[in-house]
């Protein structure tokens, strides 16, 4: 399954990024120059689009998402056509 943002919906999620107290703080390192302060979050990387992603053990990347964007990815998930659960 391949899916994308719209260019307005990823501006929306780095805007949300810079709003949430540890995505700033993984910014500032990601974006950090010095290479000292890349071994603060080394399991993070930022995309090409500024998209910000987890790399889990197994070297899987999972598309972070802001504690105030939680609730809103979870209820669309939940209420969409394609989901079984019930």
């Amino acid at each position: 399954l391949l899916i994308g943002l719209s260019s307005d919906d990823i501006n929306d999620w780095i805007s949300t990024y810079q709003q949430d107290s540890h995505y700033t703080r993984v910014l500032e390192h990601l974006n950090d120059s010095s290479t000292k302060n890349k071994f603060q979050f080394p399991q993070y990387r930022l995309d090409t689009s500024g998209l910000i992603y987890f790399e889990d053990w197994e070297g899987h990347s999972h598309l972070c998402i802001p504690d105030s964007r939680k609730l809103e990815i979870l209820d669309e998930v939940h209420n969409s056509q394609t989901e079984s659960a019930h």
